[in-house]
């Protein structure tokens, strides 16, 4: 299935009446948009600046109400509060060295091999300690905005799209085909 969406704000059209239709509970967990403030305040606090594509997202939708089922990928859609919050937590940790080890990329090169970078800026988590960053420092095989996964248990790296826009158009994708659906079982949107 092709999905042709010329802008973000498209592409999230089409996940938000999904969600509407089939996931209401989804819909109503969405926060108001980030405001251009809450955006400079967020870039400035980690020290980047934010890929455009991922911007207007959150200038739509600044996340998600953090007791709901995770709206990215099964994850929370981070808000910009959320986001400051796991980085800070992640960067703290790095600067008592905690983080000795180095990590394996996924393809080789394309992520550095540090175990965590304040340049990897969380995106979603799944609430046990991983996330789903925005790579801003990318290795020398990999590509400026890369999303990759964070995984704390594993030195294992992963590029999981070149780009935000590419992740969630095929995550977009995934969802209009039905190969996502809320799980009673596990609490959540699952493929």
């Amino acid at each position: 299935m092709a999905i042709i969406a010329k802008t973000m704000v498209d592409l999230w059209m089409k996940y938000g009446d999904w969600l509407v239709a089939e996931f209401p509970e989804g819909a109503r967990a969405l926060n108001p948009g980030a405001t251009d403030d809450e955006l400079a305040a967020l870039q400035a606090a980690i020290g980047v600046d934010l890929p455009e594509d991922y911007r207007t997202v959150l200038r739509i939708h600044n996340g998600q109400q953090a007791d709901s089922v995770g709206l990215l990928w099964g994850n929370e859609f981070l808000s910009t509060t959320r986001i400051h919050s796991e980085w800070q937590v992640m960067k703290q940790l790095l600067d008592e060295g905690h983080f000795p080890h180095r990590s394996v990329s996924s393809p080789e090169n394309a992520i550095k091999h540090d175990w965590w970078s304040p340049q990897w800026i969380p995106i979603t988590s799944d609430g046990s300690g991983n996330l789903q960053c925005l790579d801003l420092s990318p290795g020398p095989a990999g590509t400026m905005g890369q999303i990759i996964d964070f995984d704390h248990e594993t030195v294992h790296r992963c590029v999981l799209a070149s780009s935000f826009r590419e992740a969630f158009q095929n995550y977009v994708k995934s969802i209009l085909a039905g190969e996502y659906s809320y799980s009673d079982d596990y609490g959540r949107l699952m493929s």
